[in-house]
């Protein structure tokens, strides 16, 4: 990515990911698909999360389990561009604090004038 990006004049990577907390994710899939699984129920629930994270064949093959690890993703994008160019949000926190997610995506970016950018959202 580093060179790709210096080819257009650009000299820093940063990662900036949103993602949805696995508990959240997890129970909206489930529930998504619930109507096409025979015996949904929540201890059905509970084994199929036990076969994502526990299970070699959940977590890497047909389950999709390894999607999930955000560990995962945030350490290879630390090695790759650096710890300070990394960030990783949970898309619940635009859900809670609007103004919030929006301040710490702008700090990371290093845009100035994060106050003023919040405030004239919030006067919109």
């Amino acid at each position: 990515m580093s060179e790709a990006a210096s080819e257009y004049g650009f000299g820093d990577i940063k990662i900036l990911a949103t993602t949805r907390r696995q508990d959240t994710r997890l129970a909206s899939t489930y529930a998504q698909i619930s109507d096409r699984i025979r015996g949904a129920s929540q201890k059905n629930f509970e084994e199929w999360v036990r076969y994502l994270t526990k299970n070699p064949q959940g977590y890497y093959d047909v389950g999709g389990g390894v999607e999930l690890d955000y560990f995962q993703w945030w350490k290879e994008a630390v090695r790759v561009v650096g710890q300070s160019n990394v960030l990783f949000q949970a898309f619940e926190l635009l859900r809670e604090s609007n103004p919030n997610f929006l301040r710490t995506w702008l700090r990371f970016l290093e845009v100035s004038e994060v106050d003023s950018i919040i405030n004239s959202l919030q006067q919109a």
